[in-house]
Formats: C-alpha cells, sequence, structure tokens
C-alpha cells in the first residue's frame, strides 16, 4: 500500500488540496499500477515558525524579504 506524507505551510484552500490528492492518486497508480483504493495520503500543515532552512526559521526568512 502506498502511504505518502505531504508536508506544506499552511494558508492552502480545501478545492487545492482536494485537486492535489487527486492528482497524486493518479500519478501514484500510474507509476506502481496499484488501484486507487489502497493509495494512502497524509497532507501535513505547517506554521511557517515550525520549520527552518539554513538555520533560519521560514517565518524569519520571509520578514528579511521584505
Amino acid at each position: 500500500m502506498p502511504s505518502i506524507t505531504v508536508e506544506f505551510f499552511k494558508g492552502r484552500d480545501l478545492e487545492a488540496k482536494r485537486k492535489f490528492v487527486d492528482l497524486l492518486t493518479k500519478a501514484t497508480v500510474d507509476a506502481f499500477g496499484v488501484s486507487p483504493e489502497i493509495v494512502r495520503i497524509r497532507l501535513v500543515e505547517m506554521e511557517r515558525d515550525g520549520l527552518a532552512k539554513n538555520g533560519l526559521l521560514y517565518c524569519d526568512r520571509d520578514k528579511m524579504k521584505k
């Protein structure tokens, strides 16, 4: 059973998430030759203060860009 976890920042609307999981499911079915009923997708929404890159939280990186 393919199990996919996707992490992203909060703020995407429900329709965008629906489209994403539909496309990701179809791609998984195509790539692995499995039934869509067994494809699991877990969406993990994070705050921008919950992830860092190169020693900086994303919320702080945003402030630096302004």
